[in-house]
């Protein structure tokens, strides 16, 4: 059985340099072309984009519910502490 090593902070950067090392020794070898010289091939959006775009559409609405939740909590909290401190005015 092999010992499994806790993955430190040191122990992953020391794992990513290697790895960096690696991957430019094999691109000095093979003269890899620069990534931002290839093209990329372009597509028009399909229906992912209306389904990203209601997803986003949503989210927005639910933040501004939220603030309306959360400002109606405020109050709530607000008489509560009151009704708190009333109520132990009146027992003492």
């Amino acid at each position: 059985m092999s010992k499994t090593q806790r993955l430190t902070k040191r122990n992953l950067r020391a794992f990513v340099l290697n790895e960096a090392d690696k991957l430019q020794k094999e691109a000095l070898a093979k003269k890899i072309e620069d990534v931002s010289k290839t093209k990329a091939d372009e597509y028009e959006a399909g229906d992912e984009a209306g389904t990203i775009e209601k997803d986003i559409d949503f989210i927005k609405a639910l933040n501004i519910h939220e603030k309306r939740v959360l400002k109606k909590l405020k109050i709530i909290r607000e008489h509560k502490k009151r009704l708190q401190k009333n109520i132990l005015k009146k027992l003492n």
